[in-house]
């Protein structure tokens, strides 16, 4: 056989297997999240699409790189998209029901996760709280934790330097 051909049939496939899977290992179930309040997910391929999607922490749109499959719902071809679906969510629609733990139990969690990069390999700079102060690090788009600000203003905010003791 024709190595052309040979090389067309693996690419096919290979291709068929990333957008038919459905998921992959280690990727978070979306399904009972609502979509404007979805992380941002590269997904699996490399791509460089320029993309937006809905951070509820801040109330706006932002730019990430999808991969060009898998991912999930909360990717935008434009702000404008992402705004006329995201931008005038009323709380009720934007939350994720959970128990109701304490405010200090969840910035505790928060900032006591370690820096993860996740799943992806984009190269955002983001900060996360390191126990002592806020550090950048590089986030790869998808997985990762909650330890995880776009500004190291939004971190600081977030998980609070301690004043050290004299």
């Amino acid at each position: 056989m024709n190595s052309g051909i040979i090389a067309l049939l693996l690419f096919a496939g290979f291709s068929y297997v990333l957008t038919a899977a459905p998921t992959y290992p280690g990727r978070p179930n979306y399904d009972n999240i609502p979509q404007c309040m979805q992380p941002p997910e590269a997904g699996l391929c490399l791509a460089y699409i320029p993309s937006f999607y809905y951070n509820p922490a801040t109330k706006k749109c932002q730019s990430f790189v999808y991969g060009g499959c898998q991912g999930n719902k909360n990717r935008f071809f434009s702000e404008d998209e992402c705004m006329k679906k995201c931008g005038n969510q009323s709380v009720e629609e934007n939350t994720v029901q959970e128990q109701n733990p304490s405010k200090e139990d969840i910035v505790t969690d928060i900032c006591s996760l370690p820096s993860e990069a996740g799943l992806c390999y984009a190269l955002f700079h983001r900060f996360y709280f390191n126990g002592e102060k806020c550090e950048e690090f590089t986030y790869g788009g998808c997985g990762g934790n909650k330890n995880n600000f776009d500004t190291e203003e939004e971190c600081i905010k977030a998980c609070p330097p301690k004043a050290k003791e004299s």
